[in-house]
């Protein structure tokens, strides 16, 4: 019998080599876009790191290292680079996604959604333009969300802020704000002020009888009643220190102290300072005594836009009558 004609070998290594030679310029440009979401995460975090009080750097050099080191391979044309960086962007696509969903982080759940689907289009195989460009865009929306929240962070301008909040807010209309479940009133801090909504105080602040907020500039105004309880009395330098103590948290300091003028009791206006994890913030903080109730309502944003919505606050937290 004949042998049949030889056939060719497998090479599948070789053949993987060889298209790893010419990795397509949709996927090198995704390891390039890798490679600046490292220095965005590398700003962000500096950004951090130079608004904790110790200075220090937070955890999780884990994304900036596959961000640089996959990234830059994958845009050098390394094919096994490509290869593990489908697998990596597919963890971020599903597993990372719902991860934040399920903590109730909604928009970074789709931002995160956005880039992984954007690298994946881009990696997969040969994009086809209209893929390429399809990806390019998605990965375009987180990089832009982030350079804003960048941008706000130093300036206390974000721009987006209604946009990002609008499910949470509700307009003020005219005229002066009225207790949820305690009957008193607060003046209206004027236009480009909204209420937070019922939800987002049970969800964020409970104790909360009112929030007002201005998202463009992060500044927000919080009513926090509290009923006495029957006969009982409360010293005004005994409720300053335990707010205080409530604010441990965000290393608020307290730089000035004045009495300021109510219908029945006492009042007193403080100022200071604290700080978060996304910057400074200014505080203006108005202590209410006046039996049957003790009232907090407290007023801070970022100390580097305060000064442009600081009259309005100072009046609110100033204005409380039952």
């Amino acid at each position: 019998m004949e042998p049949g004609p030889e056939l060719p070998p497998l090479r599948l290594a070789a053949s993987i080599e060889a298209e790893g030679e010419g990795l397509s310029k949709p996927a090198r440009l995704a390891g390039v876009l890798m490679v600046v979401n490292g220095f965005l995460l590398m700003a962000e975090r500096s950004t951090m790191a130079k608004a904790a009080a110790d200075g220090s750097l937070s955890s999780g050099g884990a994304p900036l290292l596959g961000s640089f080191l996959i990234g830059g391979l994958v845009a050098f044309g390394s094919t096994r680079a490509a290869r593990l960086a489908q697998v990596v962007v597919f963890l971020g696509l599903t597993f990372v996604s719902l991860s934040l969903l399920g903590s109730g982080q909604r928009l970074l759940a789709g931002l995160q959604l956005c880039y992984s689907a954007g690298l994946l289009l881009l990696l997969f195989r040969r994009a086809p333009p209209w893929r390429a460009i399809t990806g390019v865009i998605l990965v375009a929306l987180p990089f832009g969300m982030q350079t804003l929240g960048l941008y706000g962070i130093a300036t206390g301008h974000f721009p987006l802020g209604r946009l990002m909040a609008a499910s949470d807010l509700t307009g003020l209309g005219k005229g002066a704000v009225k207790g949820t479940e305690f009957q008193y009133l607060i003046d209206n801090p004027g236009r480009s002020w909204y209420a937070r909504s019922a939800a987002a105080l049970a969800r964020d602040k409970a104790a909360a009888d009112v929030w007002l907020t201005r998202p463009d500039r992060d500044a927000h105004i919080l009513v926090v009643p509290e009923a006495l309880g029957a006969n009982m009395t409360l010293d005004m330098d005994r409720f300053q220190e335990a707010v205080i103590r409530n604010y441990a948290g965000s290393s608020f300091e307290v730089r000035t102290q004045t009495p300021i003028a109510a219908g029945a009791g006492e009042a007193r206006l403080l100022q200071g300072k604290g700080r978060v994890s996304t910057g400074e913030l200014d505080f203006l903080i108005a202590l209410y005594v006046q039996p049957p109730y003790a009232v907090q309502v407290v007023g801070f944003g970022p100390a580097a836009s305060f000064g442009e919505v600081s009259e309005d606050v100072l009046r609110v937290v100033t204005s409380l009558r039952f």
